[in-house]
């Protein structure tokens, strides 16, 4: 049971992790269209 636990837990920050760097990588580039706009 800790096992599957420890799993789930593991997912859910990787989950966590790759949505912030998802959103990270997104702001970047709005921030950069916005920039470079005339």
């Amino acid at each position: 049971v800790l096992f599957i636990f420890s799993v789930y837990f593991y997912l859910i920050i990787e989950y966590a992790f790759i949505n912030v760097y998802i959103s990270n990588t997104i702001l970047i580039h709005k921030r950069i269209e916005l920039y470079l706009m005339p």
